[in-house]
Formats: structure tokens, C-alpha cells, sequence
């Protein structure tokens, strides 16, 4: 693989990140929150499993490690395992946040410790509608601040993910533009995100907004005539449309091919689920005769799929690898991305060990 740029920037390119899994403290309560009730977390046994993680992670080859689990800053001695993660040699390290504990001081402490990026996740508009989403008060107004504060520090790299709500029916564009505007560092690359349906509680409560109620391909459009390039996240490809090769599954199925897996079936499994490329759900229905199934995002039952009948998994490629200025085979890419869509549980079918190497 040859890269002539990188035009997605931060959490988005076209490289594996690792994401470390360990029992994470956080200060909200999502309604959308995919983690189960735990016991109170604790912390020495905590710090310990995550740097085991991340040796595990270096075993596996990565290069970039994104800390997600809970809130980071909540972690009694997180110094420590950011430390230790520039040491095993990660040369990309990011906080994955949802702002609010983010100030000057703290920046100036992660950047001390060795964060080179910091991606926050902002869903809301004010605090009251904040205060439906997570459950607590102040948060908007706390993100705000946390969002002020990367201002004075440029040499971060910063990013925006992007959640879109029930609040975006009326008008997705106008309320997209609202969340973009707060991109840090005048970055113009941000993933946005519809809520997955993990839940009956979670698809009804009233800020859930499904991923076919939204034209994806005119919101895009829309963002693309503002100079702002997004990656989808939560969506299936049928409904991106021409917009296909924005989808962040599809991306990092992509990127994976062009690495690579490690050397052994139970290292190549980890890399399987640390970057979700396989499919949790079966292609059902129409889906099953879909040429274009290798490109889709299908971790859920969606209610409503788009036409995918103008979908060409080669043009999807060719359409990523120009925008990225990747050099690539896509001959090669697409047997990949077969081999992986296969895959319906780690270790289930899909891509030989070292597939894309």
C-alpha cells in the first residue's frame, strides 16, 4: 500500500486502530450506552488488564491505539497506561472523550503523558436536550468548554464524532451543520453516527432516530459543498448511495486488507473482533442476493434498506482509494472484503489467515 495523503484525518484514515478493552469508570449514563450494569470499577485491576491490552495490541501489530473505553480521565493512574503505550511503540494515541472533563489543565497533563489526538463525541445542542441523552446536567455546556480549551493547544490533533438524534427529522443538514461547527481546530473531517438499535428501551425512547430516516446522500452532498468530509458510521451501504465508500465498516474492512492479519488463527480472531469486521447478523431476505453485501455495514436488523441496485462494489472501491490517494489492486481489495462479509462470528468462515498481506 502506497499513501500519497491522508485526507479523512483523525479516528478515520485508512489505517487498523486498536482499541483496548478493560473495565472503563464513566461520568454519564447514555441512554444509547451499549455497555452492560457492572459493580463500581476497579481501578488497580482496571489499569492492569489495559496494559496487558495493550501488549496484546503491539503483539498484533497496531501502530495506532484509541483509548474508548468509559472516560480515560476517570481512571485512577490512566498516566501510566498512556506511558506505557508510547513506550511498546503506538505512535498514534488518541482519547476517544465526551468532552466534559476536557480543560486546559487536563489537555496539558494528556499531552505531558503522550496523547497525540483527541476525538470528542458530541450528540446535543443545549443542556436540556443533553440532559435527555445522558442523564446528567451541564453536559452540552461542560463540552463546550472542553471544546474551547483544544483551541490553545494546535499541535493536537483533534476530531469530531458526531451523533445524530431524533432532533435532526425536521431538517438533518441544518442540524448537522450546527454539530460540525464545533470541530475543533478548524479540522474539516468529523464521523457521524446514527444510534444503533441494541434495544426495544433504546429505539423508544424519544431522541432515537433511525439510521433510514435520513437521506444520506444529500446530507453528504450538502457537507461536501461545505467543505466538511464525513464518514458514516451505523449505516448500511445501500443507503449512502454513491456516498458507499464513506462508510466507516466498509473503510476499515478495507484497511485491514491492505495490511494485512498477523501470523495465527487466535491473533488473527483478536483483530477479527477489535475491529468488528465480520458481520454479527446473517444476510437475510433481499440482502442475500446482493452484489454489493461485501461494502455493508450489518451488525443489525435495520427495518428499511435503500436500493442497492446501483451499487457497484468496484466503483465503491475505486471511489475510496482515489479519495484517500491509496494505491491499491482492487481486484485483490474485493476478494478480501468477500472474505470478510463471509464471516459471521470470529472465527466463522471469511478471510484465510494473512488474506491482503
Amino acid at each position: 500500500m502506497k499513501s500519497k495523503k491522508n485526507t479523512t484525518g483523525i479516528m478515520s484514515g485508512l489505517r487498523p486502530y486498536f482499541h483496548p478493552r478493560f473495565p472503563a469508570p464513566c461520568n454519564l449514563k447514555c441512554f444509547f450506552c451499549y455497555e452492560e450494569p457492572r459493580a463500581p470499577v476497579d481501578p488497580t485491576r482496571s489499569l492492569l488488564l489495559l496494559e496487558e491490552e495493550l501488549k496484546i495490541g503491539k503483539r498484533l501489530g497496531y501502530e495506532s491505539v484509541v483509548f474508548g473505553c468509559g472516560e480515560l480521565l476517570l481512571l485512577d493512574g490512566w498516566e501510566r497506561a498512556v506511558k506505557l503505550a508510547a513506550r511498546l511503540g503506538f505512535t498514534e494515541r488518541i482519547l476517544l472523550t465526551n468532552l466534559t472533563l476536557i480543560n486546559e489543565e487536563n489537555i496539558d497533563t494528556l499531552v505531558e503523558a503522550g496523547i497525540t489526538g483527541i476525538a470528542g463525541t458530541l450528540a446535543a445542542t443545549s443542556d436540556e436536550e443533553a440532559l435527555r441523552i445522558t442523564g446528567r446536567p451541564d453536559v452540552y455546556s461542560r463540552q463546550m468548554r472542553g471544546i474551547s480549551a483544544l483551541a490553545s493547544f494546535p499541535q493536537l490533533g483533534a476530531g469530531l464524532h458526531v451523533m445524530l438524534t431524533s432532533e435532526a427529522k425536521p431538517d438533518p443538514s441544518f442540524r448537522l451543520k450546527l454539530l460540525l461547527e464545533q470541530i475543533p481546530t478548524g479540522s474539516r473531517h468529523a464521523i457521524v453516527s446514527v444510534i444503533e438499535p441494541i434495544s426495544q428501551s433504546t429505539t423508544e425512547h424519544p431522541d432515537f432516530l433511525a439510521a433510514h430516516e435520513v437521506s444520506w446522500p444529500e446530507l453528504l452532498e450538502q457537507a461536501d459543498k461545505q467543505d466538511k468530509c464525513l464518514v458514516v458510521q451505523n449505516v448500511p451501504a445501500c443507503l449512502l448511495g454513491r456516498y458507499a465508500h464513506r462508510s466507516l465498516a466498509f473503510r476499515k474492512r478495507v484497511a485491514r486488507t491492505l495490511t494485512g492479519w498477523p501470523d495465527g488463527e487466535s491473533l488473527s480472531r483478536r483483530v477479527d473482533e477489535n475491529e468488528v469486521l465480520y458481520s454479527r447478523v446473517p444476510a437475510e431476505g433481499h440482502c442475500r442476493e446482493c452484489s454489493a453485501i461485501s461494502v455493508c455495514h450489518r451488525n443489525f436488523k435495520y427495518p428499511r434498506v435503500g436500493d442497492p441496485s446501483g451499487l457497484d462494489v468496484e466503483r465503491v472501491v475505486e471511489a475510496l482509494l482515489l479519495e484517500e490517494g491509496v494505491e491499491g489492486d482492487p481486484a485483490r481489495i474485493i476478494s478480501g472484503l468477500r472474505r470478510i462479509a463471509a464471516k459471521v462470528a470470529p472465527g466463522e468462515g471469511g478471510c484465510d489467515e494473512g488474506d491482503g498481506s
